[in-house]
């Protein structure tokens, strides 16, 4: 009868538990796997103390909370040989930090046991090199409860085959980690503090007739950062308390130099450790060394660390999210400005076809609202101007009221200044005028219009008529009276509209000065001067159109309404705008500007946050438009401007807004 001595393989498998055999037979009884010896080297150079680190893919193997603060992909490679060089132990972790759920961690340790004699009961020998293999793999996942929480858990699945015989069992781990950082300049930088229950379930293995359970074990680990200079601390303390096995108490310091270089040592219960670790750029090899009674024992770990940070991640996500919404509202924007243009046009058209000059002028001026530059528009609000003034003037010229038909005509000159019709209508009204045996009465109802004119606001047309009164009558003191108020306006609204466009155009708002000169024109129809300001500045805006194509983006300063920022939570704000993005990218424009409403209130300067909250505003404004909504859109349009006071869209919607609910006759203007 044949049997193999199982138990060479369990006195080994639970002396490289605490990496002191004798102390191990004497005081753990056999019961703890192999599997203690973790992953990595940095923290056996530390006394074993690892509860609490945040270093790399080891982590997992101490607690699989710390997986949740891993910024980089990473692998990592652990080698160490045991007692001879038939007893080796390696492992390989590696760590994913998934964008925005949490991160993935995979670790799988084995120890390969060589050179174990096969005797039967005779002592007869059968080999001499029988093996022994005992693997775990560690399936982990950890997550941020909040910034500065994270919770982790490890499923772990054991294996262990000796000749003909074979094992497996699983087990599960969890762990909680807090980090604090302190602010200020002070030595101590910050804590954390780790919380291990590895083997809550624990995994059993059998490979005869006896079961060997990998028992539970309670941990509880703090570690302090602290530093001057280029010089990196960390003091850890492990209190670690195994079912089966006394009370442990680990210690760990490590001292970094520039963030290349590193020393350690560490007392792992009775056992003096020691060691060091060198960085470069996405590399780390680690050495430790422990002196055990069976021996020198030396172990090395490589970790590669690879791809863009988790932050970088983020932000690079975060930036595509950005440009996708942006290039989505803009489309969105445009789409519901071009159905807009092309209602008006399509009724201007309607309307001018049918001849009412007047309401196809208005929807002219609407399609131009959305598009100032829109030709068709700008010519048929020209041709309807004209159209109507003119057809006013042939209809007074028909039934003889010359008075008013010379008004018409000269609005139509007013219009089209060489238009040969109207001044032909305009010629033939002076001379039935002059002809006229009642010129007096004729007189006293060119007087009577043009003073109405004035009172109306409509200064350009209440001067031709009191020019036409003293081009009759050159002494009339009433007619020479008003001309000169009537200058006097023209002049005073020019010269407030020339300032408030020359204000604009110095802050760069070439739209709100084009927009202010272009006003100033219904004071002083075809001005030569004034369309050549409007010239130069639509030139000066091609120019800073380019120049801001050629020069490197920079962000724009904050704007507001007196709030400052707020020493907040930055994942907080992150969330918020985060929600404003995720709102804006399904079309839920009302949750869009809520959370960004919450962002720009305590830093208007965050990420582009002003711009999407302007958008948005926008965007809303025009719906509440197109649903004759106009009190609504005023008060959206109005909080565009609190956010960016200088947009030139707002200010035109407003304008429009207010023209289609008050129905003002004069020129309304957004201060």
């Amino acid at each position: 009868m044949k049997f193999r001595r199982l138990a060479l393989v369990f006195v080994l498998g639970s002396a490289v538990i605490c990496g002191d055999p004798a102390n191990a037979r004497a005081q753990s009884y056999g019961t703890e796997l192999p599997f203690v010896l973790g992953t990595g080297a940095r923290s056996h150079a530390m006394g074993t103390a690892g509860v609490s680190h945040i270093y790399d893919a080891s982590v997992q193997s101490y607690n699989p909370a710390g997986l949740g603060y891993l910024q980089l992909k990473q692998f990592l490679f652990y080698r160490t040989t045991l007692f001879d060089s038939e007893s080796v132990y390696h492992a390989v972790s590696y760590a994913h930090p998934l964008l925005n759920y949490g991160t993935l961690g995979v670790s799988v340790m084995r120890l390969d046991i060589g050179g174990i004699e096969e005797r039967n009961n005779t002592n007869e020998l059968l080999s001499s090199d029988l093996h022994n293999a005992q693997t775990r793999i560690l399936l982990g996942y950890a997550k941020n409860i909040t910034s500065s929480l994270t919770a982790g858990v490890n499923l772990k699945l054991d294996n262990q085959s000796f000749g003909e015989h074979n094992g497996s069992g699983f087990g599960l781990d969890v762990g909680l980690m807090a980090n604090q950082a302190l602010s200020g300049n002070s030595f101590i930088k910050g804590f954390r503090e780790g919380f291990a229950i590895q083997n809550l379930i624990e995994p059993s293995l059998k490979l005869d007739s006896d079961k060997v359970s990998d028992p539970f074990n309670v941990a509880f680990g703090v570690s302090a950062i602290s530093g001057a200079g280029d010089f990196l601390l960390v003091t850890s303390l492990d209190l670690v308390n195994p079912r089966y096995s006394p009370f442990n108490v680990r210690i760990g310091q490590e001292v970094m130099y520039d963030r290349f270089f590193a020393l350690r040592a560490g007392l792992d219960d009775a056992t003096v450790t020691f060691g060091f670790g060198a960085l470069f750029r996405q590399f780390a090899i680690d050495y430790a060394y422990r002196d055990e009674d069976l021996g020198n024992n030396h172990r090395f770990s490589l970790t590669i660390k690879f791809g863009a940070s988790l932050a970088d991640r983020r932000m690079e996500a975060r930036q595509r999210l950005e440009n996708e919404v942006n290039t989505k509202l803009t489309t969105r924007m445009a789409e519901m400005e071009q159905l807009q243009i092309q209602a008006a046009l399509s009724e201007g058209d309607r309307f001018f076809a049918d001849g009412d000059y007047e309401k196809a002028a208005e929807q002219f001026e609407m399609a131009l609202l959305w598009n100032p530059d829109n030709e068709h528009a700008l010519e048929y609000r020209t041709r309807s101007k004209y159209n109507r003034a003119a057809s006013l003037a042939e209809e007074s010229i028909g039934n003889g009221d010359y008075v008013q038909g010379l008004f018409h005509a000269n609005q139509a000159l007013s219009i089209l200044p060489y238009d040969p019709s109207a001044a032909d209508m305009a010629r033939r009204c002076n001379d039935e005028i002059a002809a006229a045996q009642n010129s007096r009465s004729l007189m006293s109802q060119l007087l009577k219009t043009s003073i109405d004119y004035y009172a109306g606001r409509h200064f350009a047309a209440a001067l031709s008529g009191f020019e036409e009164a003293l081009r009759i009558e050159p002494t009339n003191a009433l007619a020479s009276e008003y001309r000169d108020k009537c200058l006097f306006s023209i002049n005073e609204q020019v010269n407030k509209l020339k300032t408030e466009a020359d204000a604009a155009a110095a802050r760069g708002d070439f739209d709100g000065a084009i927009l202010a000169t272009e006003a100033a024109l219904q004071f002083k129809p075809n001005d030569p001067i004034i369309l050549g300001t409007i010239d130069s500045f639509k030139n000066r805006k091609a120019e800073a159109a380019v120049a801001a194509l050629q020069a490197t983006p920079v962000a724009d300063a904050p704007v507001g309404i007196g709030t400052s920022k707020m020493a907040v939570d930055e994942k907080l704000l992150d969330e918020q705008y985060r929600k404003g993005m995720r709102a804006f990218d399904e079309g839920n424009f009302d949750d869009a500007i809520g959370a960004f409403t919450k962002v720009w209130a305590i830093d208007p300067d965050y990420h582009n946050v002003s711009s999407l909250l302007t958008k948005a505003y926008l965007f809303v404004g025009m719906q509440f438009y197109s649903d004759h909504r106009y009190t609504e859109a005023i008060d959206i349009w109005q909080k565009a401007l609190i956010v960016n006071p200088e947009n030139s869209k707002a200010k035109r919607y407003l304008s429009k807004a207010h023209e289609e609910l008050q129905k003002l006759s004069g020129v309304y203007r957004v201060k």
